[in-house]
Parts: C-alpha cells; structure tokens; sequence
C-alpha cells in the first residue's frame, strides 16, 4: 500500500517528483480507477489531480488538448459548449468502485477505454493524437501532431493508450473531436434472447443505416436500467442524424429486423440515459459488488462464451459493441472470482477477458489481465526496460513482474 502522497501542480513538478523518487510511485490521475488492476507495489502515490483545464482547443480544426487530470465530465462540457464530443465516448467507471475519485482525462487514456461507440466510430487509441508524459528516468516526452514517434521511433500516442502507467505519468493529451449528433434515436426489440438478440444486431449492422451502436440486455439487467422502464430483455440499436433523417432510417432499419417482434422507440433524452448506463456499467455499480469481468470477443461468439460460463457459475452479463464486448460478474464466493472457468470459455471462443473488480487478495494472486504469449510478454518487458529502467512506475499494475 502507497505511504505517501505527492501532488504535482506542473509538468515540471511531476518531472521533479519521479527523478526524486526513493522508490516505486502508483501513478493516478483523480484516483477512482485506483480498484482497477493488480495492487499497487509502491511505497508512494504520484497523484495528478491538480494537472487540470484545457490547454488548448480548436473547434475550427477539430482537436482539444486537456491536462490529465482534468474531470472527463469537464472536459466533455466544455467540448459541448461549442456542439462538439470525444467521438469514441468514454465510460466513467469509477462507479464499479464507489466512485471515490472523478473519471479524468488521464485514467481514460490509461486504461484504453472506449464506449458504445466504440463499434461504429473506433476506439480511444484511434482519436489519440498526441501526449505528453514523464518517463520512469524523469525525462518529459510528447509524441503527435507532426511528431507522431521520438528519435526511437517508437508511436508513443499507440504505447501509452492502455499501458496503465507503466512506461510514464501522463500529464496531457490531445483529442480529435467531432462534433454533436443533431439527434438521436434508440429503438429496443423487447423479449429476444441472447442469441436471437445477437442474430438481431449483426442483421443491423449489416444494413446500410449505419447504427452507432449496439447492446443487448437480458431481463435481469434491462429491469435494472431505469431509462429503459422495462422488465423483459431489449436489444438495442442506437440511430444518429438529423431528426428527418432518423424518421426515415428508423423505419428502414426495421426491414432487417425479426417480424413480429415488439419495438420501442426512445429519442432524445430517454435514448442518450440509456446509453449512458451502458456506458458506465451502472447495473454493477458499487465498491462491494462481485467480482466483475470484461470479456472481449467475436459477437457471434457472445452467447455461447456467456453459455459456457453460466454452466459453471451463477453468473449476471450483458452484451455491448453489437456482441463483442461481453460485462459479466461471478460469484462473491468463486475462489478465483471465476478466473479458470471464464478464461477456459474464452480459449474456446477466442479473445481475451480483464478482471475489473474484485478484492486485493484476489487480484494479487491471479491475472488480472489476459495472460501474455512469451514472445509479447517478452516485448512487454523490453518496452518497460526502454522507458521506466529502474522499474519505478505502477510497478506490477498490469502482470507481476512488469
């Protein structure tokens, strides 16, 4: 556990702070992604929650440039002021873990994360254009804009999206963003199964009417999603366009959708509530919840993965990105939190799963992330050696050693 806590006002300070350090730093940014990962190994706290603002923006040339710890809520505030978003829409899950710390800027671009756009528009890494960041030697790097790689030649937007620290403190990043639906649109198909919800969202997807996203939520977990106002299971498709646009894609759509089956529209507010939910994992809010995975796989093969498992374990899951993205918990009891069951169904199918939530002993003992082939963990550790030598940075965060 971290015995101290520096809080860097600057770039300057943070480069201060690692070259001084006498030991291993947990780098956080508002510190409500703290639950997220193996436990710190660290004898202090390098915090950077009063890195904050907007330093620069342009709405002209599509891009905006935030200091890591500024409050993701801030930032896409001050984006809408001006009728414009962060097009892969990040979650805020500092809910999974009781939210004791704000969703900022620097957690985003450190554990990767994308919404529900994510299927249709690309993922966090795609819309990082440039960083900064401080690297375990206290030297201050930036990578993008026309200075996309270093002298080394390394991508550095592609290394730090999702490396949870490991190779530098983040101090800013820099977005493209697009702007603002005009209007938005859901319609929930209620009462299909899992698998009948994922042979809906393939077809829609595979229409011309371009869904920005898709989910599908069985009973359990639509009963919970108070936007929704339903208790039976809704498969959902998300529509954005001008308000004529949708009325005509909206009907279109329904074409490559089961007959017979009931339809609900949601617009506006009521359709942006539910995506939000989504998005930030509400059903499993909670510091004490279970034991909570995030599975990524082919959507196809959603069903069966969650099949699988539920065979074994009782388990509670919904589905995002038109089926690939599977959020699941396990037992509170389940000794790995489900490690070898869910992991087992995962080698059958394909992809990877990320335990998100559960207890430090736990998390100690087991991967945490989807284990590494030799050769990548191999590339993992010469990455770690090339930017943090003397291992000073979330060591162990992400695999035991690294």
């Amino acid at each position: 556990m971290s015995q101290a806590t520096l809080r860097p006002g600057s770039a300057a300070e943070v480069v201060e702070a690692i070259r001084e350090a006498d030991g291993p730093l947990a780098i956080e940014s508002g510190g409500g992604l703290a639950g997220l990962g193996r436990p710190a190994q660290a004898s202090a706290t390098l915090k950077l929650d009063r890195l904050t603002g907007v330093v620069e923006y342009s709405p002209t040339e599509l891009y905006a440039t935030f200091r890591a710890g500024t409050p993701l809520a801030e930032a896409r505030a001050v984006l809408a002021e001006k009728g414009q978003r962060l097009p892969f829409d990040p979650p805020d899950l500092t809910g999974l873990y009781g939210g004791a710390g704000p969703a900022t800027i620097g957690g985003v671009v450190a554990a990767g994360l994308s919404g529900p756009a994510r299927v249709a528009s690309g993922a966090m890494r795609d819309y990082l254009i440039g960083v900064r960041f401080v690297d375990g030697t206290g030297q201050s790097l930036h990578g993008g804009g026309r200075v996309m790689k270093n002298v080394t030649g390394y991508d550095l937007c592609k290394l730090t999206a999702g490396a949870f620290g490991g190779l530098g403190a983040i101090t800013e990043a820099t977005f493209k963003v697009l702007p603002l639906a005009p209007a938005e649109r859901t319609l929930a198909l209620i009462g299909l199964s899992d698998a009948e919800g994922q042979v809906a969202l393939a077809a829609a997807f595979k229409s011309p009417f371009e869904p920005i996203a898709a989910a599908h939520l069985p009973s359990e977990i639509a009963a919970r999603t108070p936007a929704l106002g339903r208790s039976e299971a809704a498969t959902l498709l998300r529509l954005e366009a001008f308000p004529d646009s949708l009325d005509y894609r909206g009907e279109a759509i329904r074409s490559a959708l089961p007959a017979g089956v009931e339809i609900v529209t949601l617009d506006g507010a009521e359709s942006e509530a539910v995506w939000a939910a989504i998005r930030d994992v509400a059903c499993f809010a909670g510091a004490d919840g279970c034991p909570l995975w995030r599975i990524s796989t082919a959507p196809t093969a959603g069903p069966g993965v969650v099949a699988e498992i539920r065979s074994a374990l009782d388990i509670e899951a919904y589905y995002d990105w038109a089926g690939g993205l599977i959020w699941l918990t396990a037992p509170a009891d389940a000794p790995d939190a489900g490690a070898a069951i869910v992991r087992a169904a995962i080698g059958s199918a394909g992809g990877h799963a990320t335990l998100m939530r559960a207890g430090e002993t736990v998390r100690a003992a087991i991967d945490v992330f989807q284990p590494l082939s030799a050769p990548v963990l191999a590339l993992t550790k010469g990455l770690k050696a090339t930017f943090d030598p003397h291992g000073r940075l979330n060591p162990g965060r992400m695999y035991a050693g690294v």
